[in-house]
């Protein structure tokens, strides 16, 4: 079939507008006006879905078209609205989306428009990075959407919930989870691998009861028996979720630890609480497998100022730093990252060291220190991008007693500094205002930037 006319043919056997089969293919209206048009061609796999459609009997279910102003869009004179607007909606959690706890989590849906946009319209291609993989949102949509991914990070929950949340092989079975689970909470011998003194279960302190302290040492050496690194894994995310809730620490606060005395924890509470999150991980896992045309992200310990990837190396570069200081994700993921640090994962690129954390976290420590980092950052996005490959940033500003900062401008001039374009800013909007509005360590987050740039095409690689 003839690539000019496969657009107005499924048009025509559907009777349907442009603008409805915009929606259905994730795209632009005017993507589809000048693919019909034939001023520009579809790239080979959105040729790929366009036959798909032609040869099906019916179109797929829920394609109407969305209410005017949602997600990135285009008006019918072709300009780009500056409003993301999702009108309050929430994420659905599709396949691994609901696995473990994290904080400042990007709503799958955004990630994936978001992806679509800079492929049609501005025909950006694979390979993607996300280089702050916080729990491998980025990964999982850009596997999903068929793209080759690598995700990095510098904290071990991180790193630990994006290896889980995005694997489709080797997944265990139920059988081989509940011999593992009855291994693990059978287990009464202790054997830790050597921790740092970073690490909240190996020490003594307020924050954890002797009796939640030593069951979590006897389930983490338990969890260290276990056969295989994905049972290891699974179990290992799973403990270090429950585990905050059974400490003596105020689960509303984020930044920094409030004592708050909890009765809640038994052996056998933690327990079936563990059961339960195991079980749950594993029912969305298995959802995962079965997608067809997943392609499983490489997912490892990175540090996003030094990247060790070559050089116009990558086509998409999709970052969601670090608001500033206003989420300290080493503070919040201390005691997790305790529990992921006893256990022995037999797995070097799994990096489990509370201090290596602490030193590169762009969140932890002071303002100043992470603006020190965002020059280094952006220069890396730009070594590895090809020439004509697309660098999306999503961050925030906020105000501290009418201070404002505003890193979304430090991330606009170091990469124009480097080389980049400017394409495009959008600011997204959330609680129908156009930012989070949310306290967090005494700041007020005002505003979510979505920020576009562009390597130029003649761009020199060999550096």
């Amino acid at each position: 079939m003839e690539k000019k006319n496969v657009v107005s043919l499924v048009r025509k056997k559907f009777n349907i507008s442009q603008e409805e089969l915009a929606h259905i293919l994730g795209v632009s209206y005017t993507t589809v006006n000048a693919w019909e048009g034939e001023k520009r061609i579809p790239q080979e796999h959105m040729l790929t879905i366009l036959n798909e459609l032609y040869r099906g009997d019916q179109l797929p279910q829920g394609t109407s078209v969305p209410a005017q102003g949602q997600g990135l869009s285009r008006s019918n004179s072709g300009y780009v609205s500056s409003i993301v607007d999702y009108n309050n909606m929430k994420d659905t959690m599709p396949f691994t989306h609901g696995i473990g706890r994290w904080y400042g989590c990007l709503p799958s849906f955004l990630v994936r428009d978001i992806l679509q946009f800079v492929r049609t319209d501005l025909g950006a291609g694979g390979p993607v990075l996300a280089n702050f993989s916080g729990s491998g949102t980025v990964a999982l949509e850009a596997g999903l959407a068929s793209l080759s991914c690598y995700a990095i990070d510098v904290n071990p929950m991180a790193l630990a919930l994006s290896l889980l949340k995005t694997n489709n092989k080797s997944v265990p079975s139920l059988e081989q989870l509940e011999k593992a689970y009855a291994a693990v909470v059978e287990n009464h011998e202790i054997s830790l691998p050597e921790v740092s003194a970073l690490n909240l279960v190996s020490s003594e302190n307020k924050w954890l009861s002797p009796e939640l302290r030593h069951g979590l040492q006897e389930i983490c050496s338990g969890i260290s028996q276990a056969e295989d690194f994905e049972t290891r894994l699974l179990f290992g995310v799973a403990l270090s979720s429950i585990t905050t809730s059974y400490c003596n620490i105020d689960k509303r606060c984020t930044n920094h630890y409030v004592f708050k005395t909890n009765t809640g924890y038994t052996r056998e509470s933690f327990q079936l609480a563990l059961w339960d999150e195991v079980k749950s991980y594993y029912d969305a896992l298995c959802k995962l497998v079965h997608h067809p045309k997943y392609i499983a992200p490489a997912i490892q310990y990175g540090n996003a100022c030094t990247l060790s990837f070559p050089s116009g190396s990558m086509g998409i570069v999709f970052s969601h730093p670090p608001y500033g200081t206003t989420i300290n994700y080493y503070s919040i993921n201390r005691v997790p990252n305790s529990v992921l640090e006893l256990i022995d994962f037999k797995n070097s690129i799994f990096d489990t060291q509370m201090t290596k954390c602490k030193e590169n976290d762009l969140s932890a420590g002071t303002l100043a220190r992470f603006n020190s980092f965002t020059q280094k950052w952006i220069s890396e996005v730009y070594r590895v991008l090809k020439p004509g490959g697309i660098f999306v940033s999503i961050i925030g500003d906020s105000r501290d007693g009418g201070k404002l900062s505003h890193p979304f401008t430090d991330i606009i001039h170091y990469g124009e500094t480097a080389g980049l374009i400017l394409k495009e800013i959008f600011i997204w909007v959330t609680n129908n205002k156009s930012g989070m509005h949310i306290k967090r360590k005494g700041n007020h987050i005002d505003h979510n930037y979505i920020i576009i740039m562009e390597k130029p095409p003649y761009a020199d690689t060999t550096s």
